[in-house]
């Protein structure tokens, strides 16, 4: 295997070995104490402009869109190549984004096949019953069937190393459950850090931050398991569907799609979202401090929790310069199907937990080019991204089936079908494992051997929960109905905005706490925030209730919850309308 991934090295040498360097020297400049963090931060910041902010520029200022693969030049003479559209010579294109796929019925199969090259210069008839193109969360492509038309397996449509690319093109309902579920997850996990459960400094307005039986039986462990797993789950769900992306639409009008999925709502949260956020949590601290701050409101744009975007951009750009190069992906024999039991826990304990320690220790800082460093994160991420593509291209979900429609022999698309140990026992794995990262994650700042055990059963908690949460919607959750299609459309939006529904929440508790619930100014259980309204703004007022305050936290986190909830996906399906390209 090492020799197969030396050759994979040689044979695009230039492409990995640039980014290599990259990635080292940002940890090299990460490590750099106090100003680290914040320079690795404008680094990808500056890089995703670089490539996608001034490619959406160019061709805004243009009004002008990079070639499509499978496209006619603008007299309508021949067909362009998928070689000419990988190119950067772009072309007019007054065409709606998702009018860009190519819907060939193919002569004599009994299919819809997604194609991005015609046969010879003939137009081909495009099918009656060809999907449309959906953007889901976070610029996944996903297709998407015409009701009433069932997808069938499709054809083998291109002769050369990305055959296999043109699989089955039958929407996978599950992924889009999976995302509404990890989103709804997102804003949860968020509520609960402006409840305490995160720690300093991990969230815009911070109240309840001292030791409570809520926090200690419930708001830390529910944080930690949740860090461990959805994140690096969400990458995953995002890499799958960058292959058939990339296949379709040619190297530039790829990357162009990405600035407008990505890069816009990543400068938009970092510009607006985030500082919003500050600027609301300042307003709350100086409103209710015993400290005379007469200091003037800050403008603080930083990427906060786009950074996933920032990161998603960089490792599709990576996976474009490597695809260039080669089809070819170091290790991908081993995961043909679901990685066995055995290799699950070897990249769990040295990918996923032992790694991402040995970064944390190098660098002594809470992030990394915006990325929070926490288990689950980082190293965890790029692997995630990794199977995420090789998923796709190994056809973990798909049915496969021969030409008389009938499943291959020894294979399944059920992932269940596919683990070598049962998922009952895949399960247990899985709860044993959060048990024990639940015990031992409060002692890893206890003892360096207390850490390499927290770190390496959260890697291996990540894989494994990740797979049972797949299985889990895959086997009961492949389905869409009014309501899935209304979270699925609002998910991404979900995930820009919320930020500003949870402040908004826990400010609202705040007043309804220090105005209605102990209306007396002078009384020691008031909120009252530290340091006045410098962010992050953190109170760690002892609140009145049983189990010294934690009944009236658990009740808060409650109703927060549910509202943040009823508020931002209608608010977010809004936005989605109203802005369908980017959104």
């Amino acid at each position: 295997s090492l020799m197969d991934f030396s050759s994979c090295l040689t044979f695009q040498s230039s492409k990995h070995v640039a980014w290599f360097i990259l990635f080292i020297l940002s940890l090299i400049v990460g490590a750099i104490p106090d100003v680290g963090e914040y320079v690795t931060t404008l680094i990808i910041i500056l890089l995703t402009f670089t490539r996608f902010g001034t490619l959406l520029c160019c061709c805004c200022r243009r009004n002008e869109q990079p070639r499509t693969a499978g496209t006619t030049d603008e007299n309508n003479d021949h067909i362009i190549s998928n070689e000419v559209a990988a190119s950067t010579v772009p072309f007019i294109d007054t065409n709606n984004e998702e009018e860009d796929l190519d819907m060939i019925h193919v002569e004599g199969q009994d299919c819809t096949c997604t194609c991005s090259d015609r046969i010879g210069s003939d137009m081909l008839e495009v099918s009656s019953s060809a999907s449309q193109v959906q953007e889901g969360p976070n610029n996944d492509i996903i297709l998407e069937e015409e009701e009433g038309e069932p997808n069938h397996g499709c054809c083998s449509c291109r002769g050369d190393n990305s055959q296999q690319l043109c699989a089955s093109d039958q929407r996978l309902f599950f992924l889009d459950n999976v995302k509404i579920f990890l989103t709804a997850l997102v804003v949860t996990h968020h509520v609960t850090c402006g409840y305490g459960a995160c720690g300093e400094r991990s969230w815009f307005l911070i109240i309840g931050l001292y030791e409570n039986p809520f926090l200690h039986n419930f708001g830390n462990g529910f944080v930690t398991l949740n860090q461990c797993f959805f994140m690096p789950l969400f990458f995953f769900i995002s890499a799958y569907f960058v292959p058939q992306s990339y296949e379709r639409k040619g190297h530039e009008r790829f990357l162009y799609d990405r600035s407008k999925r990505l890069w816009i709502p990543a400068t938009l949260g970092t510009y607006v979202v985030v500082p919003g956020c500050f600027i609301l949590s300042e307003l709350v601290g100086k409103a209710n401090t015993n400290n005379d701050d007469s200091s003037s409101l800050l403008y603080l744009p930083f990427p906060g929790h786009c950074w996933f975007l920032y990161w998603l951009l960089i490792m599709n750009w990576c996976y474009t310069s490597l695809y260039d190069s080669t089809t070819s992906l170091p290790w991908s024999a081993y995961f043909e199907k679901l990685p066995s039991t055995w290799l699950r826990i070897c990249a769990g304990t040295w990918i996923c937990g032992i790694a991402i320690l040995l970064v944390i220790i190098l660098l002594r800082s809470s992030s990394f080019a915006s990325m929070p460093l926490v288990f689950g994160s980082l190293t965890c991420d790029i692997f995630m991204f990794y199977l995420g593509i090789l998923a796709y291209r190994n056809n973990w979900f798909r049915k496969d089936e021969g030409e008389d429609g009938r499943r291959g022999e020894g294979y399944s698309h059920y992932l269940r079908d596919q683990l070598d140990i049962s998922i009952w026992t895949l399960r247990l794995m899985v709860l044993v494992e959060g048990v024990g990262i639940v015990f031992l994650m409060p002692r890893a700042a206890h003892g360096l051997g207390y850490a390499i055990t927290a770190f390496a059963i959260a890697g291996v908690f990540c894989l494994d929960m990740s797979f049972v949460v797949l299985d889990f919607f895959q086997c009961y959750m492949d389905f869409q109905t009014p309501l899935t299609r209304f979270l699925s459309d609002a998910a991404y939006a979900v995930y820009i905005f919320h930020p500003w529904i949870v402040v908004l929440s826990v400010t609202g508790f705040v007043w309804i706490y220090n105005r209605i619930i102990v209306h007396d100014e002078e009384a020691e259980n008031q909120i009252v925030f530290d340091h006045g309204g410098l962010p992050p703004v953190t109170s760690k007022t002892e609140l009145i209730g049983t189990g010294n305050g934690a009944s009236t936290l658990a009740i808060a986190w409650a109703v927060t919850t549910i509202l943040n909830h009823l508020l931002i996906w209608p608010i977010a399906w809004c936005i989605k309308k109203c802005i369908p390209s980017i959104f």
